[in-house]
């Protein structure tokens, strides 16, 4: 994972590029909740969750999380959270190390729920590192990670969860450099109540029975209820 994402090799984005038609016909979620608009201003959803993924367009494993309390999406296209992804020693050159940011807007393209991240830091560490149960980053340099996008393709569990992380091509569009699909916790999507309460919820595309994980440690996860 290098600085900005700018300098992820040419070699690297070729293969993400060519890899996109794989996820074109994922379902869609538009139909659970609607597009940003104008009026007063209310929290509608929230995205939860935490676990492992396979980089399935260039290799390697990846560990990702938001915020203990999830990334909450509001009416008028703002959201409030910070998105979490670990590229472990196993991914190809240019990959490894952990990059962050708080999302800070949200929108529907295409029928997918796409979080915005215009600002955010990446520790490069190709080694590995004690990981333990509080997140310990690696020991190297913090550096501008620069603007990024979570784009989420499917809810769910391992196997059916699926996102894509995409940067700037310098044009207006995107270049997807990370197509991940999820292979242990859970993404989840909680449709909030007219008032933005958790008490009255439900999950969208949600998996029956598989509990929501926390990382523990760079291989081994432990159940965290919601």
């Amino acid at each position: 994972m290098r600085r900005l994402f700018s300098a992820v090799s040419l070699v690297a984005v070729f293969i993400a590029v060519m890899a996109l038609p794989a996820v074109a016909s994922s379902p869609r979620v538009a139909g659970a909740l609607p597009a940003p608009h104008s009026g007063q201003v209310e929290a509608v959803a929230k995205i939860i969750g935490a676990g492992t993924a396979l980089m399935t367009n260039v290799g390697g494993t990846t560990l990702w999380w938001e915020n203990r309390h999830g990334i909450t999406l509001y009416s008028d296209g703002s959201a409030k959270g910070t998105f979490y992804c670990v590229d472990l020693p196993d991914s190809p050159p240019g990959y490894p190390g952990i990059v962050w940011g708080d999302v800070t807007s949200w929108d529907l393209e295409d029928g997918l729920i796409t979080l915005h991240v215009p600002s955010s830091t990446i520790i490069p560490w190709d080694k590995a590192w004690h990981w333990g149960p509080h997140h310990k980053f690696p020991p190297g340099t913090p550096v501008d990670g620069g603007s990024w996008r979570v784009q989420i393709q499917n809810f769910g569990g391992a196997g059916i969860g699926h996102w894509t992380l995409d940067v700037p091509d310098g044009n207006g569009g995107w270049i997807t450099v990370c197509l991940e699909q999820v292979t242990g916790g859970k993404i989840g999507l909680k449709l909030l109540s007219e008032r933005g309460d958790d008490d009255r919820v439900r999950f969208a595309l949600e998996q029956r029975g598989r509990p929501f994980f926390r990382a523990a440690s760079l291989y081994s996860f432990v159940l965290s209820d919601r």
